[in-house]
């Protein structure tokens, strides 16, 4: 989350030389991300109007209907990314015009919606940087947390603070621990946001609080500093997990494709085809699949297709590959597939249903999403698939944007066409099997060869000739299917203990909730009787208070002059508190290392929390 924060503040600070302040950029960045996520859920964006008047072609966007001279044209978010210079911020223009004013709620989203770059180079920039993530596969939060930071970086540049723009989460989450507002137990009772920090407060000041008697407070305090630290520390190291397990399976698969992973199997088994003889398996039975293809088309009446052996071949340097085992061999990821291709480079007209069209979005590593797909005609479904037809066990690749370099196994039970964004991978299997592809694509060896032939400014783009030319470690048939076996076995294990991770992670992030609801209730630490009341100290508070408002009325006479206006702090009587033995002994530690000019890191103390077994 903090590195789409901090891409997005580093591009606010490109725009003030473009005359844009940190405001008007998070109006911009708003009305461009939502185009960006109606695209990415298949909305529907109104279109922009266009009349024929003298020859000339007007934008206009609330003119009758002329059935003879009107036509229109896309106002989404892939007609801003097709466009560059003075046309991509005229059409800019025209898209908010449009928008603001639409009917109902879009056009409430885009009133009064003015371009505010001078610079077209900016406006690319910048829309390609949003294009580079899937903000609807985001959590909410995360994006919440990304305009907040905003917002927080934006305020401290000015005068006016943050609470101007929106109450901080960290004073709404102090508001809802007092408040323990309960839906099952009050469905009724809600807790409203005043947005601008000067109501809220009234709010608060007006809510009875309880009040423990004050050595029960010290008690209270004391114990929550423990336990907190304690939650601080789990959380710390549960952290970690996700990072481990990403880096777990990276090693597995690299262990996978240098052969290290089935060093013990090849012992055992000396005696298999080597990879030398299954390469020319494979090439004889693709030019035999060829001239299969060829005589249906004859029969359909269909062009042949074309001839993947005399497609051009990639002049990029080839990088070292590791040592492989004697009995293996490198191929062209061309040379041991029947076809490898992308979708269509042509935007289709989306629609609310027919058949399922699937872009890079819709592809992560080892794994097909058909969540959020969009549909196009039955029409344009048959004219995409005459020249790249997926099928179930073909291998869709991302090849466009910030995620490329993804491979997935097709599972889908049925048809649906691709964008240029993915390309499609069709092994000779069983002789390259589709889950051995999976597994080698997904490898950083063949992902290094993709970061140093991807090419494209902003926009990351692997084309297919650099696609074709992939090194792949070729192992023996039965090789190739033990080290499938072996390999989702070891990440079988990874995914148990990444759930287990969820539930621990679920339950800790429960736990300062819990620990503060049981301070509150005061069943945190045992209450001791002889303790002074909380009536008598709450007499005391009441005495202070007064007592300060005295004092300041006479100064203010004394003087003549009207006072200082008081700080809230001087609105809220306090009773001083001595330190607690912790607070004590810091002030110790703290003086004993400014006289000896020396300290030691202390170690964490052990982690005693007890957790659920899962």
């Amino acid at each position: 989350m903090s590195d789409v924060v901090n891409k997005l503040w580093g591009f606010c600070h490109t725009l003030r030389h473009d005359g844009i302040d940190y405001g008007d950029y998070i109006e911009q960045l708003t009305y461009l991300l939502f185009l960006k996520m109606a695209d990415e859920k298949g909305i529907d964006i109104p279109r922009i109007k266009i009349f024929r008047d003298k020859s000339k072609w007007e934008d206009r966007t609330n003119l009758e209907s002329n059935s003879t001279q009107e036509e229109t044209k896309a106002a989404d978010w892939n007609s801003l990314k097709s466009l560059s210079g003075n046309d991509l911020t005229d059409h800019y223009l025209d898209v908010l015009r449009t928008l603001r004013e639409a009917p109902g709620i879009l056009g409430d989203i885009f009133a009064q919606s003015m371009p505010r770059f001078n610079n077209p180079v900016n406006l690319k920039k910048i829309i390609n940087m949003i294009d580079e993530e899937e903000w609807t596969s985001l959590d909410v939060d995360v994006k919440a947390a990304a305009f907040e930071g905003l917002l927080e970086k934006a305020a401290s540049e000015g005068k006016k603070g943050a609470g101007q723009y929106f109450t901080p989460r960290v004073l709404i989450q102090s508001i809802v621990r007092v408040m323990k507002p309960n839906p099952l137990v009050s469905p009724q009772f809600k807790i409203c946001d005043p947005a601008c920090g000067t109501v809220s407060l009234e709010i608060i000041k007006s809510h009875p609080l309880a009040l423990a008697p004050l050595n029960e407070q010290r008690r209270i305090v004391e114990k929550l500093e423990k336990l907190l630290a304690k939650v601080d520390t789990c959380k710390q190291r549960l952290d970690k997990i996700p990072n481990i397990l990403k880096r777990f399976r990276q090693s597995v698969l690299a262990a996978a494709c240098s052969g290290r992973l089935t060093a013990d199997w090849r012992e055992n088994n000396p005696d298999i085809e080597s990879a030398e003889d299954l390469l020319k398996r494979i090439q004889e039975k693709k030019q035999r699949w060829y001239e299969e293809e060829c005589k249906k088309a004859e029969k359909d009446g269909r062009r042949k297709p074309k001839d993947q052996t005399k497609n051009k071949k990639s002049r990029s340097h080839v990088a070292e590959l590791p040592d492989i085992p004697l009995n293996w061999t490198i191929a062209r990821l061309e040379d041991i597939s029947y076809l490898v291709t992308d979708g269509t480079h042509k935007t289709p007209k989306y629609q609310p249903e027919g058949k399922p069209f699937l872009s890079v979005k819709n592809v992560r590593q080892f794994t097909v999403k058909d969540k959020d797909i969009k549909f196009i005609s039955e029409a344009e479904f048959k004219e995409i698939n005459s020249r790249c037809n997926p099928e179930k066990g073909d291998i869709l690749y991302t090849k466009v944007g910030a995620t490329f370099g993804y491979a997935a196994i097709n599972k889908l039970d049925y048809p649906f066409s691709i964008f240029v964004s993915l390309a499609l991978i069709k092994p000779v299997s069983p002789y390259f099997s589709s889950e051995y592809a999976e597994i080698v694509i997904n490898s950083e060896l063949v992902f290094s060869q993709a970061r140093e032939r991807v090419s494209g400014i902003g926009t990351p783009d692997l084309h297919l000739i650099e696609i074709r030319d992939f090194r792949i470690p070729l192992p023996p048939l039965e090789e190739q299917k033990e080290i499938v076996n072996r390999v989702q076995t070891l990440f079988k294990l990874a995914d148990q203990i990444e759930q287990r991770y969820q539930k621990a992670k679920n339950h800790v992030d429960q736990l300062t909730q819990s620990i503060l609801a049981k301070a509150f209730r005061g069943e945190l630490v045992p209450q001791d009787p002889n303790d002074e009341p909380a009536s008598v100290l709450l007499e005391r508070i009441r005495a202070e208070q007064t007592k300060r408002e005295t004092e300041t009325k006479t100064a203010k006479k004394s003087t003549g002059q009207k006072g200082k206006r008081r700080s809230k702090k001087d609105d809220v009587a306090s009773v001083p508190l001595d330190p607690t033995p912790i607070q004590q002994k810091k002030r110790e530690t703290e003086t004993a290392q400014k006289l000896t000019k020396q300290g030691e890191q202390q170690e964490l103390e052990p982690l005693q929390l007890e957790l659920p077994l899962y």
